[in-house]
């Protein structure tokens, strides 16, 4: 299985997003960091944000929260 190792929500996130149908909806993900999650994410054809870790109650966050909003 691809998702050994990996319990719980991770397993559940990936399983969900994998199996959505990538001809009616365009999913980019938003992350603190990458990781081996984000980069198997990137490989299954989904647009990785990393948030660079900067928390979203700092200038720096706001601005990623605003392009991920945007986006």
């Amino acid at each position: 299985m691809l998702f050994r190792g990996w319990v719980g929500q991770k397993e559940t996130f990936t399983q969900l997003l994998v199996g959505i149908d990538k001809d009616k909806f365009e999913i980019c993900i938003a992350c603190f960091g990458s990781g081996n999650l984000s980069k198997y994410m990137e490989e299954q054809g989904f647009s990785i944000v990393d948030l660079k870790k900067a928390g979203i109650y700092t200038l720096s966050g706001l601005r990623n929260l605003a392009f991920c909003r945007n986006w």
